[in-house]
């Protein structure tokens, strides 16, 4: 996604950026749909989505009930300490306050944080305001305050009852600003890292095989060996004969990134495509009017597209009795 309204349900409910409109604020966001955590409720799980920002915000309150969270805890249940004036509450503050909540729930459950760095005005708090290397730009600052948040997180979660018993996924919402090239293409713009940790049950590897933010569902229900049906825009990132790939849509274009190449679609018409792996700045376009190299990622694409919008129009979007 491009857009932290967009990421929520791509990472929890496996729902792709793919309308003008956020699923969140669309006019179909009353429909049922299938998350990690109504899935997981069947299988005896208790959840609770955290969000460090105010109550209402972007409207994650109410989308985490609607995917089936038991609980929502934001900055109104957290209280009005800890504020940094713009988005919410301090990202070291809220990580301790979460991982405390944790300890009073029964297992198993399942949780996801939205944390609020890193954002303008990127303030870190003033007891680490020499803290941290400034760089030339401001986000990097608060960037190095979020890491470090992010590890004292860890330094308590490891002393926890349920440390070892966790799957850990971390990721973006989306990116933010770019220093390079590289990172301004239409490829670029999506770069995201996504982490799996589990203490003593997956071993370190990098895989830099295409990979997408609607991946995170399914991966998480296959590493659970959850068998019951669900709807999901993406696949299995554990399982080696999973397709991938990454859809998204913007500027009225479709896109789909495979491992081979990045093609651009209007809805009707291919526009271009690129192979991306030896083309990093996407400066050849090697599409010459010729669908028949493409098709492969083009029918993909053009399958995701009918079931998305069959399903959002039709109310399909969970799998019911």
């Amino acid at each position: 996604s491009k857009k932290s309204i967009e990421g929520v349900p791509a990472v929890i409910a496996s729902l792709p950026a793919l309308m003008e409109e956020p699923f969140i604020t669309s006019p179909y966001n009353g429909g049922k749909i299938n998350s990690i955590a109504s899935v997981l409720k069947e299988n005896g799980y208790y959840s609770a989505f955290f969000h460090g920002g105010n109550n209402g915000t972007m409207g994650f309150d109410n989308f985490a009930f609607s995917a089936g969270y038991d609980n929502y805890f934001g900055r109104h249940e957290y209280g009005p300490h800890d504020y940094d004036g713009h988005w919410g509450v301090y990202d070291h503050k809220f990580y301790r306050w979460f991982a405390e909540k944790m300890n009073g729930m029964k297992q198993p459950f399942f949780t996801t944080l939205f944390t609020i760095s890193s954002h303008h005005p990127f303030k870190v708090p003033d007891e680490f305001k020499d803290k941290f290397p400034k760089g030339d730009h401001p986000i990097l600052e608060s960037i190095a305050y979020a890491d470090y948040a992010l590890h004292t997180f860890f330094e308590y979660a490891q002393k926890q009852p349920w440390y070892h018993n966790t799957l850990f996924v971390i990721t973006a919402d989306h990116t933010g600003p770019s220093f390079t090239a590289k990172y301004e293409t239409r490829k670029g713009i999506y770069e995201i890292p996504i982490l799996f940790f589990m203490p003593g049950k997956l071993q370190p590897k990098e895989d830099n095989s295409v990979a997408q933010q609607c991946d995170i569902m399914p991966t998480v229900l296959g590493f659970l060996n959850i068998k019951q049906p669900f709807v999901a825009f993406g696949n299995n990132l554990f399982n080696p004969s999973s397709k991938r790939f990454a859809a998204s849509f913007l500027q009225d274009t479709y896109q789909l990134i495979s491992d081979d190449y990045l093609i651009q679609f209007d809805g009707t018409h291919l526009l271009n495509a690129y192979r991306w792996r030896k083309d990093d700045l996407l400066l050849t376009n090697v599409f010459n009017g010729d669908d028949t190299p493409f098709l492969n990622e083009l029918n993909t694409l053009k399958a995701i597209i009918q079931q998305f919008n069959h399903r959002v129009l039709n109310n399909r979007l969970a799998v019911t009795p």
